[in-house]
């Protein structure tokens, strides 16, 4: 049986605002260069002019400066903006930091089922995001259980589930372990615990073998309103055999299907060649997302596609089959997926992982919620939090 950790959260942020591992961010605009559409995306800044990248611990800065650079007039224009943490950071030297993001899934009507019920089972430190109509939770993952992570998720760092509404901020959750930050507003949700957990390598593969496989076999709603209904109920067990509207029909996606297709059938064989093949797409989604996303910061989304698909043994036959069936196969079967459930809770454990019978968080233990407020434009306030001591 698995110990159960939990840490204080002002214990965590006494640690993590004396080091450098904070960015500021801004929203800003990126066009579709064919249909015209504006689209908003949050971009990390280490300076007013110079932006940090997920990847480059060289340009995190600490949270004063990253309160400098988001409070300095003109920075954040006409959107929105403020302070950020980086993801994957170590926590002494057993632990790491990971989150999951929880995209729309707070209605006027409350939290939506499948929220709820991951927020339920990882019972950690979670914030309200910036739109006010998301959530962001922020876990601990030991260090020795990289290799067993990444193993389930079948990826280095993220793993992602979203509905197929055709919108960037359609419902759905993200798993990032590290080459992410998140947003932070300190605006607790009220069924979260002041204290991050230590998610355990089960919580992980409850997620993405139990809890993604039963959300994107659920039926599927007209728009992005209908789509998370709080009333809604998650489908029942999870079937193989995915119905073709919820492949996933993104740009991102199409365009991991179409590089993933030219490399098995042999028609790219190096990075260059892909990306080449890429950029003069017939689909102009495709070549709309490598100019966007692709190939910024560094080439990063593309590589990592890149090298996802490149380290797979050559199997057209299977592609083809995938393809043809709207969906990738999954590894893991679902007749073999046990019913699981969430674990008893052990006593609290200090940071000196002592037992003890006091509580974990006292009032005078957390952190006060005072920052700095900006009023933008588009008349949103985002709250950046000063010391959490």
């Amino acid at each position: 049986m698995s110990t159960q950790c939990i840490y204080s959260l002002s214990d965590f942020f006494s640690q993590v605002s004396t080091r450098k591992c904070w960015t500021a961010w801004r929203t800003e605009e990126r066009k579709n260069k064919t249909t015209g559409e504006v689209k908003f995306t949050k971009v990390p800044y280490r300076t007013v002019a110079s932006e940090s990248r997920s990847n480059d611990p060289t340009t995190w800065i600490s949270i004063d400066d990253a309160e400098a650079v988001a409070s300095t007039e003109g920075f954040i224009n006409s959107g929105i903006g403020g302070v950020g943490l980086w993801l994957g950071i170590e926590y002494g030297t057993e632990y790491r930091l990971g989150g999951v993001d929880l995209d729309t899934c707070l209605m006027p009507s409350g939290l939506v089922p499948w929220a709820k019920e991951i927020i339920g089972r990882f019972n950690t430190y979670g914030e309200i995001s910036p739109s006010k109509t998301g959530m962001k939770l922020y876990f601990l993952y030991r260090v020795a259980d990289v290799a067993a992570i990444r193993l389930i998720t079948g990826t280095d760092w993220s793993k992602n589930f979203k509905e197929r509404t055709g919108s960037d901020h359609a419902p759905g959750f993200e798993l990032h372990i590290g080459h992410r930050y998140f947003a932070m507003t300190g605006d607790l949700y009220d069924g979260c615990p002041e204290a991050l957990r230590v998610i355990e390598v089960n919580d992980i593969r409850w997620l993405i073998e139990d809890a993604a496989l039963r959300f994107i076999t659920k039926p599927t709603y007209i728009n992005c309103a209908d789509a998370a209904q709080p009333d809604g109920e998650w489908t029942g067990e999870a079937s193989r055999a995915v119905d073709r509207n919820h492949a996933d029909n993104s740009r991102s996606a199409r365009a991991m299907r179409k590089l993933k297709k030219l490399y098995h059938e042999g028609s790219v064989d190096t990075e260059a060649e892909g990306k080449a093949r890429l950029l003069k797409d017939d689909d102009p989604g495709i070549v709309d997302w490598m100019h966007e996303k692709g190939l910024s910061d560094h080439e990063r989304e593309y590589k990592r596609i890149w090298q996802k698909i490149s380290r797979e043994p050559r199997d057209i036959d299977r592609i083809r089959r995938e393809l043809a069936e709207g969906f990738e196969v999954w590894d893991t079967q679902p007749e073999k997926l046990a019913e699981r459930t969430a674990p008893e809770w052990p006593e609290p454990m200090d940071i000196f992982g002592a037992l003890t019978h006091e509580p974990v968080l006292r009032p005078d233990m957390l952190p006060e919620k005072s920052g700095i407020s900006f009023m933008t434009s588009r008349s949103c306030w985002v709250v950046i939090p000063e010391r959490w001591l």
